[in-house]
């Protein structure tokens, strides 16, 4: 994944991951670094992306199991 296509699908998407972000954590500033963490994880997952899905869905999914992680065991 290049660098125009991350900034397109944060741009795109930023807004949405960090609003289920900050509902799920309770906190800008947690919300915050999991914004960060999960297009972390989008760069590094992107290969095993299917393509037919929605980015949207995908993107969801991430920032959910990031948050509940977070809430389950800490902050990393």
């Amino acid at each position: 994944m290049d660098a125009p296509a991350i900034e397109a699908l944060y741009r795109q998407y930023g807004p949405l991951v960090l609003g289920r972000a900050v509902r799920l954590l309770g906190n800008q500033q947690a919300a915050d670094d999991a914004l960060q963490e999960v297009f972390v994880r989008v760069v590094r997952g992107y290969d095993a992306f299917r393509k037919d899905a929605s980015p949207v869905t995908w993107l969801y999914r991430i920032t959910t199991n990031y948050c509940l992680n977070v809430l389950r065991v800490g902050p990393r």
